[in-house]
């Protein structure tokens, strides 16, 4: 396939998102945070395990713990976001495609389908 028609696939693809861009901005965005979350993980358990734990220090382990809960939650919301407002942006997608499809066939030839096969 040449340059200019895989750049023209793929226009015509991302044409597709402008209806959608709030959703898709803050859907990357949640997806992100929910990556850089779990990142926290261990950023957070390491001084627990390494150094409070060790000293019995009980008052910095229930704060970290309170901070490993406040990421858990933070991650379920973008999780919740992005499977549910991004799949759903999806199908908004997919349905307009579909319309767009649809609309060409409607528009195309009768030789059209009387030279093809189905």
């Amino acid at each position: 396939m040449k340059k200019s028609k895989k750049a023209a696939i793929i226009r015509s693809f991302v044409s597709y998102y402008r209806y959608d861009v709030p959703t898709f901005v803050a859907d990357m965005l949640c997806a992100f945070v929910y990556a850089v979350g779990g990142l926290c993980y261990p950023m957070l358990s390491r001084p627990i395990l390494n150094t409070y734990i060790p000293n019995g220090d009980t008052k910095h382990i229930i704060i970290f713990c309170a901070a490993l809960l406040g990421v858990y939650i933070v991650r379920t919301l973008t999780d919740y976001f992005v499977c549910y407002y991004g799949h759903s942006m999806g199908v908004r997608m997919q349905a307009r495609m579909r319309t767009d499809l649809f609309a060409h066939l409607q528009r195309l030839p009768y030789s059209y389908y009387d030279n093809t096969e189905t």
